[in-house]
């Protein structure tokens, strides 16, 4: 059989593509770095937890973006927008019910991960970045969580943040560093140096228990707390590439 060439592949030392295992088993060794949560939160008592709305979870399916693929499995999402009225009742009580009991299901975790290349010629499995791929309920679900969780901390972020909130981009950020720098430069006096970190994987390299307990000091609440604490715990991952699967989820 003759080699195989494909930009989203690796080749080992003898020209072979590297397999999915071998990738997935790097995926996952990121996230085995820290040891598991130790200290799970306490939940909420019922009568404090909110309650999702049927109408909430109907306008969330019927606005599903109907190009992205769908995950294996799934129900088509043409099919989910169509049927919303319908698919919304049960689901909405699967996410209430979850709440309650707080617990993230374990097949709204599982993710397929699609490797892409960071550079023009990855040679390493850390030249690849993750792209995972979830459930359409599950991302409802996360969004949902989002929601409670940037509720509680929104009034504590630093305005000089810009990642990850609403009406804010890389757009707004340079702005504000640029009129920063231009409102120094016009003073005789004054003078500009700047520093610039990139920190590798960043988020996988995350301590769990830190996460959460930082989220306790800054008034999450606890049925949020122990969404995340579950939605971090006991995940599991499956790669694909042109050349084949991972033989199972890891």
């Amino acid at each position: 059989m003759g080699k195989v060439s494909s930009k989203f592949l690796l080749l080992d030392s003898n020209g072979d593509p590297v397999t999915a295992d071998i990738i997935n088993d790097y995926f996952a060794s990121t996230c085995k770095a820290h040891p598991p949560l130790q200290n799970t939160p306490a939940n909420s008592a019922v009568s404090e937890i909110p309650v999702i709305e049927i109408h909430q979870t109907r306008l969330k399916l019927e606005n599903l973006d109907t190009n992205k693929s769908v995950y294996p499995g799934d129900i088509p999402t043409k099919l989910s927008v169509k049927c919303a009225p319908y698919l919304s009742v049960p689901r909405t009580a699967i996410f209430n019910q979850c709440f309650v009991d707080g617990i993230f299901p374990v097949c709204f975790k599982r993710a397929i991960m699609s490797p892409t290349p960071k550079n023009k010629t990855p040679k390493v499995p850390s030249d690849l970045r993750p792209i995972s791929k979830t459930s359409i309920f599950s991302k409802i679900f996360e969004s949902f969580i989002y929601y409670f969780l940037f509720d509680d901390i929104q009034d504590k972020i630093n305005p000089s943040q810009f990642g990850l909130r609403p009406n804010h981009s890389t757009t707004h950020c340079l702005c504000s560093i640029l009129d920063t720098v231009f409102k120094h430069l016009e003073l005789s006096i004054s003078y500009v140096e700047a520093v610039f970190a990139d920190i590798s994987k960043a988020f996988d390299n995350l301590d769990h228990q830190t996460v959460t307990d930082n989220a306790r000091a800054l008034g999450v609440r606890d049925f949020v707390l122990c969404m995340v604490a579950s939605f971090l715990s006991d995940r599991d991952q499956f790669v694909v590439l042109p050349n084949g699967d991972s033989s199972g989820f890891t």
